[in-house]
């Protein structure tokens, strides 16, 4: 007894990243030196997989032939595009980005708390067109201003989950299947109208 069980079958494990650049004294700001070991070391051995082959997987029940990796980053900060998509691009790595459009649109800077507060650049929409455009990056929906849909009204709430899906439309031609919910706070209570907007959330 008090033995841990390890399962040994190969598994999918998601890299779950939000900014890569080591600029900030912030928990979720990943030295990018430490970001590219991570990524060479699945880069060689050619196991990281889209996020869609990795859905289907985990709903058919199957278990991938070995272990596998999946690279999202959440939220849609400039450095994405400016430190990690060269790399990712140089790697030939698929990867998804669950994008808050109305930072996008609005060139609002996400402010990022921990003291002192720092103000990140979001995106721009040419450079989620070029991540686009090289085949690499699928893209998800990650609310219109990163609300927590537990925390708003419903009118709030279908802001949150429509307004990305007709300005991704408008501006990239394209409407994201996949939602991500903001820190990962869902409402039970509204999943199924999510799921009626996006196939996967």
């Amino acid at each position: 007894s008090g033995a841990l069980f390890h399962d040994p079958s190969p598994g999918i494990a998601f890299l779950i990243y939000h900014r890569v650049s080591g600029e900030l004294p912030t928990g979720i700001d990943l030295p990018f030196a430490l970001f590219e070991r991570q990524m060479r070391a699945p880069a060689r051995s050619k196991r990281v997989i889209c996020y869609e082959r990795a859905i289907e997987s985990m709903r058919e029940g199957t278990r991938p032939d070995r272990d596998r990796v999946v690279i999202t980053f959440d939220d849609g900060f400039e450095d994405l595009h400016r430190r990690a998509f060269p790399l990712l691009r140089e790697l030939r790595l698929p990867f998804t980005a669950f994008i808050a459009a109305g930072y996008v649109e609005e060139r609002v800077p996400y402010v990022l708390s921990t003291p002192p507060a720092f103000p990140v650049p979001p995106l721009e929409w040419t450079m989620i067109r070029d991540m686009l455009d090289s085949g690499l990056m699928t893209l998800g929906a990650h609310g219109y201003r990163h609300r927590e849909l537990p925390a708003i009204d419903e009118r709030e709430k279908e802001d949150e989950l429509l307004r990305p899906l007709e300005l991704f439309h408008k501006r990239l031609g394209i409407a994201p299947v996949h939602y991500g919910y903001p820190r990962a706070r869902w409402d039970a209570a509204w999943e199924a109208r999510v799921r009626r907007h996006y196939r996967t959330a």
